[in-house]
């Protein structure tokens, strides 16, 4: 997702890391990309979020990479796509759940 100030050229500027364009066309500054939703992280110039993966959890909204996103902790295992939180997916009695443990 790009925006597009007066005497930029085509395709326009990349809205910055940790945020993306959304659905909203002819932006003219960068205030008018979106903050990335917890759950979710965004490159620079990303369209739409990408969903944290299996194993993760990302509680903070504006995270620009997978390296910023949290790994599932020790004795708890992350199942889902965009996680915010791991709370209530505790290991199971009688297993052993290392970080990023994702079943």
């Amino acid at each position: 997702a790009y925006y597009c100030p007066t005497g930029v050229a085509a395709p326009g500027l990349p809205c910055p890391a940790g945020t993306f364009g959304g659905y909203k066309s002819g932006k003219t500054d960068p205030s008018e990309c979106l903050t990335c939703p917890p759950g979710n992280y965004c490159p620079e110039g990303s369209e739409l979020p990408t969903v944290t993966p299996v194993g993760y959890f990302n509680p903070l909204q504006g995270i620009d990479s997978l390296d910023g996103v949290q790994l599932c902790p020790p004795g708890f295992y992350c199942p889902n796509t965009a996680m915010t939180n791991f709370l209530g997916f505790h290991c199971a009695e009688g297993h052993y759940c290392p970080a990023g443990t994702t079943t």
